[in-house]
């Protein structure tokens, strides 16, 4: 009898504890982004884990090409939201919801090893063979009334300027700060390649100055005003900041690179 007591007090404290860990257990969230270079997810992930957790919730950023990245946040089974992209991407994506703070800045600008020309507007590109990533809206977008000599469409940023270097194109079009990140890592590969990446300049001025948002499936519209809060703060008390200089300021100082500021 005693030992049936003794079992009994033992599983109800086991249901005790599992009934706490069940009900305290925090929701994860799934976020895709185009990115693909380690320290641009690591920024990325990092923001968005600081603005889930004030909502106890997790994050996890997963890489994915461009296109394949929105179709699949749009969709009823797909990931939660979708980060870093521009202001309209609900016309065409109707499932996906913006978070009004804005949380980046993309700086676009046209990339070239043998050619140098103001890049004052897209026009400019118009004698050109143009080279850029496929699913990246805002440049898709512009060529749809502008029409250089002939359009590429890279799957990725590392394939982009590679195909610069070996001259298949006349020009890349991708963000400062991304692309100047891609242009590093490739210069430091101990290969061809990388003696090339040497000769690659950035045009000036920059074609586009967009604000980047994030975007949540409609599923979590629930969530929306609660982390444009939550990423406001972060601005405000400096954790943006942090985040920034600890992994993109690495390479590319907080001053002058483009980023949103508080």
């Amino acid at each position: 009898m005693k030992y049936k007591n003794q079992l009994a007090s033992f599983l109800l404290v086991v249901f005790f504890l599992l009934t706490v860990t069940v009900g305290y257990a925090r929701e994860t969230i799934v976020l895709n982004t185009y990115w693909a270079e380690p320290v641009l997810v690591d920024f990325i992930q990092s923001m968005m884990s600081e603005a889930f957790n004030k909502l106890d919730i997790d994050v996890r950023v997963r890489s994915m090409p461009a296109e394949r990245a929105l179709k699949d946040s749009n969709s009823d089974h797909g990931a939660d939201g979708e980060t870093l992209r521009t202001e309209y991407i609900s016309n065409k994506y109707p499932n996906l919801l913006k978070v009004p703070e804005q949380i980046f800045t993309l700086n676009l600008v046209a990339y070239s090893v043998d050619k140098d020309f103001q890049t004052n507007n897209w026009e400019s590109l118009r004698p050109y063979h143009v080279a850029h990533i496929k699913g990246m809206k805002a440049i898709e977008n512009k060529f749809l009334f502008v029409k250089p000599k002939s359009i590429q469409q890279i799957e990725n940023a590392r394939l982009l300027f590679i195909h610069l270097v070996k001259k298949r194109t006349d020009v890349a079009v991708w963000g400062l700060i991304e692309g100047l990140i891609v242009i590093d890592k490739l210069g430091r590969e101990n290969n061809e390649l990388s003696r090339e990446t040497g000769g690659i300049r950035v045009l000036k001025p920059p074609l586009k100055t967009i604000p980047l948002y994030l975007y949540l499936n409609k599923r979590h519209k629930g969530l929306i005003l609660k982390i444009d809060h939550s990423l406001k703060d972060m601005k405000i008390n400096g954790s943006y900041q942090k985040i920034y200089e600890r992994t993109i300021g690495q390479i590319l100082p907080w001053h002058g690179s483009g980023q949103v500021r508080p």
